[in-house]
C-alpha cells in the first residue's frame, strides 16, 4: 500500500478529511523517527516495537521492528482487528478544545503582560517615566524626558 492509499484509509476515520489524515500520519512517522534517532525504543500497543539494532559485521545501526503477537495473529487470519480508533477518536474533540483553550489563555496573558509593560513605561501625561538603562548611565546620555526633569530641578 502506498502512502497516498494509507492516508485515504486514515481519512475515512476523519470524515474524509485527507489533510488531517496526512498530518496525523506525518506526526506519527516523525515521532517514531526522532525517537529512534535519539536512541529510544518505541512500543505501540497492538502494532509492535520499533528499536535500533546493528547490521552484520559492519556494526551499522539500523531500525528494527518486532510485531506484537496480536498483529501476527491478525495478519495470519487467526484473529480480527480490534477497533481502538472509535474510542480514541471520541477523545480528540475534547482534547483539541482543551489545547486551544490553553493556548488562548497563554496568548492572552502574554498580551496583558506586554500591555502592562508598555503602560508602565509611560506616565499619565504620555511622557516616558522609564529610568535610564545601564548603557545610558555609562555613556551619560539620557532620554529627553529625563533630561527635561533634571533641567527643571536645577
Amino acid at each position: 500500500m502506498s502512502k497516498k492509499k494509507l492516508i485515504d484509509r486514515i481519512a475515512e476515520r476523519f470524515d474524509g478529511n485527507r489533510e488531517v489524515a496526512q498530518h496525523a500520519l506525518d506526526a506519527v512517522v516523525e515521532g517514531i523517527t526522532k525517537s529512534l534517532a535519539a536512541g529510544e525504543k518505541v512500543a505501540v500497543r497492538g502494532l509492535g516495537v520499533f528499536d535500533r539494532g546493528s547490521e552484520g559485521s559492519k556494526r551499522r545501526i539500523v531500525p528494527t521492528f518486532a510485531p506484537t503477537d496480536e498483529l501476527k495473529d491478525v495478519v495470519a487470519g487467526v484473529r480480527k482487528v480490534r477497533s481502538r480508533v472509535v474510542q480514541s477518536l471520541s477523545m480528540v474533540p475534547s482534547q483539541a478544545a482543551s489545547a486551544a483553550e490553553s493556548a488562548s489563555r497563554v496568548a492572552s496573558s502574554a498580551a496583558r503582560r506586554a500591555a502592562d509593560t508598555v503602560r508602565g513605561e509611560r506616565g499619565d501625561d504620555g511622557a516616558s517615566t522609564a529610568t535610564p538603562s545601564a548603557d545610558e548611565k555609562a555613556s551619560g546620555s539620557t532620554s529627553s524626558a529625563s533630561a527635561k526633569k533634571v533641567a527643571a530641578k536645577k
